[in-house]
């Protein structure tokens, strides 16, 4: 966009510091302009206070290295940060006062981490990336980060109750009142050439309905991937609640389709 300023971090960045510079130097090689209190101010927010901002890079810890090289990212003039898991290699002491620095930020952060306490407090917009042949689909979640776990916890669940009511599937006995499961020496029937072709004919249109589905979840995300689309506030909602009401019934198929397959073998 205009006037965008990107500002990357990767973990291997914190490798890639001046060795043979100061904690200091290495700050002030990225703001030559800004005052060196300033500097040495912002450098104390990332625990190095005192004669610590002296001390060479080369002697540093990783976690040292990597808040120096985070350091430098917000000394810079970016005002869009992409962060690639931040937190590893910090303490927890370090990973607050990253998480501290990033709320007073006043630009725009992408995050990608694993870390769910650093990035529940920081986002607002979650995007779930889902792998396909020829490549992979973003989707926008409506809610938090917490809203977005509890609902895949959710679903989880759900398809692990489904998966246990299949027949064959253990966990599961009868019993009679008095407690003691009945014996049985007729062996278990199978389900009936009508019951086997009803499941085919139900098979068949869930994947019919499947491919439907899929074909309009790629409209939408191609809709969705137009920053044209974002212009107007509601349309842009609409579009991402069709989107979170099609996932869900494409989880509902899917999980139904494999009960239907493993049911008929």
């Amino acid at each position: 966009g205009h006037e965008i300023r990107v500002g990357y971090y990767a973990q291997i960045q914190a490798e890639s510091l001046n060795l043979s510079r100061t904690v200091l130097q290495e700050l002030e090689a990225v703001a030559p302009d800004m005052p060196v209190s300033r500097v040495r101010a912002l450098a104390g927010a990332f625990l190095f206070t005192g004669d610590a901002v002296d001390k060479k890079c080369a002697v540093l810890s990783g976690g040292e290295k990597a808040r120096v090289a985070l350091a430098k990212l917000l000394l810079s003039p970016a005002n869009f940060l992409v962060l690639d898991e931040p937190t590893n290699h910090l303490d927890m002491e370090s990973k607050q006062v990253l998480l501290e620095a990033l709320q007073d930020f006043d630009g725009t952060l992408v995050l990608v981490s694993h870390d769910r306490e650093f990035v529940a407090p920081l986002v607002d917009t979650v995007l779930e990336i889902i792998p396909k042949v020829g490549g992979s689909e973003i989707i926008p979640q409506l809610g938090s980060w917490d809203d977005y776990l509890e609902r895949k916890q959710k679903e989880l669940s759900e398809r692990e109750a489904r998966l246990s009511s299949l027949p064959g599937a253990s966990g599961g006995s009868r019993t009679t009142a008095g407690g003691v499961a009945p014996a049985s020496t007729a062996a278990p029937k199978g389900p009936s050439n009508n019951q086997k072709k009803a499941w085919e004919k139900e098979r068949e249109k869930a994947e019919s309905d499947i491919a439907k589905l899929e074909g309009r979840q790629a409209e939408l995300s191609g809709l969705l991937s137009d920053p044209g689309v974002y212009a107007d506030k509601t349309r842009a909602m609409a579009l991402m609640h069709e989107q979170r009401e099609l996932e869900e019934k494409l989880l509902k198929l899917m999980d139904r389709w494999e009960e239907l397959c493993s049911l008929l073998g």
